[in-house]
């Protein structure tokens, strides 16, 4: 396996580890029911996702590597250091307005959809690359999923 990919993978890994727990807090502090069973499917999704890429991660044989590319290198910044994981993991998620907190989920599942097709872009398997295009599409319906519930104000926190 490449440097590249691995590192792409492994940060793969931490964003849906980070999602899980992010949700987890949504179900937590959702008094709506229906609510608070979405928040644990994307939880438990995010669990799933994270235990995928580690599995691609050791089925991905090593290549050369691809050189990053300055949208990709701005994505990585975006998601790792200024607007997505440290909002989750250092911001008080008990505090957020419920807005403020479905408007970071819509963020970051898309933001996740993007930085998902750049490693698309690198897989050298089939396997890999039909494996990341379903989670592309799961990470594709939590943002439909958020982006309906923020519209039509499902939610109750």
């Amino acid at each position: 396996m490449s440097n590249e990919i691995h590192d792409l993978l492994d940060l793969a890994v931490n964003l849906e580890k980070e999602g899980a727990e992010f949700y987890e807090k949504l179900s937590r502090l959702a008094k709506n029911k229906t609510t608070k069973e979405i928040f644990k499917s994307f939880a438990s999704d995010e669990l799933l996702h994270a235990e995928t890429f580690t599995e691609l991660k050791e089925s991905e044989p090593s290549g050369k590597d691809d050189p990053i590319d300055n949208e990709l290198k701005e994505l990585i910044k975006e998601i790792s250091h200024e607007e997505v994981l440290p909002l989750i993991h250092e911001g008080d998620v008990e505090n957020f307005h419920p807005l403020t907190a479905i408007k970071l989920g819509i963020k970051t599942e898309k933001s996740t959809v993007k930085f998902y097709k750049h490693i698309l872009k690198r897989m050298k398997t089939e396997n890999g690359k039909s494996t990341l295009a379903e989670l592309i599409k799961e990470e594709k319906r939590h943002a439909a999923d958020l982006t309906e519930m923020h519209k039509n104000k499902t939610f109750d926190f």
